[in-house]
Formats: C-alpha cells, sequence, structure tokens
C-alpha cells in the first residue's frame, strides 16, 4: 500500500473546483433520498487531467496494491464513497456526496481494488459519522480502511516470510491492516503470485549479492536503497523485506516512507 501525497497539480484542482457549484443540487436529493451515482458529474472528478495528475503523484501505481497500472486503463477512486457507504452487509448509509470532488479525498486506483472497495467504508464500533457541516470541535470519523492519504501503512501492514510460498505474505498488525486486506483482497492470489516473482527475480538475487559483498552492510549501497523508495515499484513491499532481512536500517525505512 502506498503513502499518498497531496494533489498539488494547479490545473487538476482548478477542475475539481468547478464542482463546488454542484454540491446544492447534490445535497438537495441526498436530503430528498433520491441521490445516485448518475447524480455526479464524472467529466469532473474523472476527467483524463484530474486522473492523470493522481497517477503521476502516485508513481502510475495503485494506491492499495502497489501494481504499476496504465492511467487509461485505471480509474479514480473516492476514498470516502459518494453515493452509499456500506458499513456491513446489513448496513448502508447515505455516501460522503459533499467529498466527492475534494481532491483529498481522490486517488487512483487499479480497476480491480476499485471493483473490491466499491462503496464499503466501515467505522470503529462508536465511531462518529462524518458529517457535511463539518461542525467544529465535532470528534473525529474513525474508518477502518487505511487511507493513502493520513495513514503509515508500517503502522498497519507488513509482510512476513510463508514457508509454503517460499516467499513473503502480507500481514495484519492491527484490525484496520485487517480490515484493510479484507476488503481490497490485498491478499488475493495474483498479487501472492506477483510479489513472488518480484521477490524471486528480482529482489533476492540482489540481495544475495550485497550480502555477498559484505557481512557488515552498515547501510545498504544506494542502489539498493532506492529500491525501498516512496517511488519504487513494490516499494512498501521491498522495505518490509528489506527490515525482515536487517538490512534496512529503520531510520532509512521511517525517512522513505515520508
Amino acid at each position: 500500500m502506498l503513502r499518498v501525497g497531496s494533489l498539488n497539480d494547479d490545473k487538476a484542482r482548478a477542475i475539481l473546483e468547478r464542482g463546488r457549484s454542484e454540491l446544492p443540487r447534490l445535497e438537495a436529493a441526498a436530503k430528498n433520498g433520491t441521490l445516485k451515482s448518475k447524480d455526479f458529474d464524472a467529466e469532473i472528478y474523472g476527467c483524463r487531467t484530474v486522473k492523470d495528475a493522481l497517477w503521476k503523484t502516485q508513481s502510475a501505481r495503485c494506491c492499495f496494491c502497489e501494481r504499476d497500472y496504465e492511467s487509461s486503463h485505471s480509474t479514480v477512486e473516492h476514498f470516502r464513497p459518494k453515493t452509499s457507504a456500506r458499513r456491513s452487509a446489513d448496513q448502508i448509509d447515505p455516501g460522503y456526496w459533499w467529498l466527492a470532488y475534494d481532491p483529498d479525498n481522490l486517488l487512483f486506483a487499479c480497476v480491480v481494488c476499485n471493483n473490491l472497495k466499491r462503496d464499503w467504508f466501515p467505522l470503529a464500533p462508536r465511531s462518529p459519522v462524518l458529517s457535511p457541516d463539518r461542525k467544529k470541535g465535532s470528534r473525529r470519523e474513525r474508518p477502518m480502511l487505511l487511507d493513502p492519504r493520513r495513514d503509515d501503512p508500517a503502522a498497519h501492514l507488513t509482510y512476513v516470510w510463508w514457508d509454503r510460498l517460499q516467499s513473503y505474505a502480507i500481514a495484519a498488525l492491527s484490525d484496520r491492516g485487517l480490515k484493510t486486506i479484507e476488503i481490497l483482497g490485498l491478499d488475493r492470489e495474483a498479487l501472492v503470485w506477483l510479489r513472488r516473482r518480484y521477490y524471486h527475480y528480482y529482489l533476492a538475487p540482489i540481495i544475495a549479492s550485497v550480502e555477498e559483498a559484505s557481512k557488515q552492510r552498515p547501510l545498504l549501497p544506494s542502489p539498493v536503497r532506492e529500491l525501498a523508495g516512496p517511488d519504487a515499484t513494490l516499494g512498501f513491499f521491498t522495505r518490509c523485506v528489506l527490515l525482515h532481512r536487517g538490512f534496512l536500517p529503520h531510520a532509512v525505512a521511517k525517512a522513505a516512507r515520508a
């Protein structure tokens, strides 16, 4: 999972700003219970300029599974769903319509992760629900899904060695991490084998060469450290592997996540 920065593209933000004029109409539909997905203007939040800006911000990777993806074959994801919010199998609440064009609520996601997430947005027990007016002093909503813009994935997710797979598999460090894995299918077979191939055919040979070159390894050579950088392919997976193998000092790992 990625740690995603703010959307800083001025053209994309200017286009999204046009969505503010849509909010009164969306509010009226929400209040009378007729709000539908078709009521939102995808030509604003899903236009090529916005999608490409998110794509570049995330280094051409899905914010959830870290896979490299072409912009044209992926989609703009609303972290807080715009039309309806599914809390559980039998509870669906109104969505966060007022965040439909908010750049801080938009992410670039692959089609698979987007389809798995759908309108799922469970909350922690007794969590308040975010409201359109966001009254000053109100308690903060506590989503169970990890937010790539606000949460450090390393506090909730890791990768551990799995003998049967002969590779590293994703594991949860918290209830939120577990719920994120479950909803987004971050342990789905395609991702398991993608990471396994990356480890065996790319990462493991590099680790072996570094081990051979230096048994002391106070710091990894720069090219190896770059494998764990924030813009690297499967960067979070790689950081977890290098930390597990004792190659990556925690200070370097923390800097890479920033």
